[in-house]
């Protein structure tokens, strides 16, 4: 109780944004993110994803190869993020003391966090996959 948890699943139905930030930030040692085509453009995603960056959270990254995301380029990730979110989603972050410029920062920051693909083609390679998050974090 009070402690930091290894591992933050987001998974845990936390119905807000501020919920979602104060459990990245205060209650876990590492987030793992399986990276689809849309984290990059959810705006929960980068909220989080940023708070860990900022909060020196560690970053694992597991990247699905059948996506076409393995060679990221996350200077372009971070451009594009103006693009992304509207002023109204702006206006959100705004409330836990994040601007968009923040979010750039943190995408170009991931470029240096740990990645681990994830080569869907077996049911083996899940189990291996897996294993490699649980040791890394």
């Amino acid at each position: 109780a009070g402690g930091r948890s290894r591992v933050f699943l987001d998974a845990d139905s936390l119905a807000t944004l501020d919920q979602l930030v104060g459990v990245v930030r205060d209650q876990v040692e590492a987030v793992v993110v399986v990276v689809d085509d849309l984290v990059w453009c959810d705006l929960w995603c980068a909220a989080q994803l940023t708070t860990a960056v900022f909060a020196e959270v560690r970053v694992i990254l597991v990247l699905v190869d059948k996506l076409d995301n393995v060679d990221l380029d996350f200077d372009v990730i971070a451009d594009d993020v103006g693009n992304r979110f509207s002023a109204k989603d702006a206006q959100e972050l705004r409330q836990f003391g994040m601007e968009v410029s923040d979010i750039q920062s943190a995408f170009r920051k991931l470029a240096g966090a740990e990645q681990i693909i994830f080569r869907g083609d077996e049911p083996a390679t899940f189990v291996e996959t897996f294993d490699a998050v649980a040791a890394a974090a």
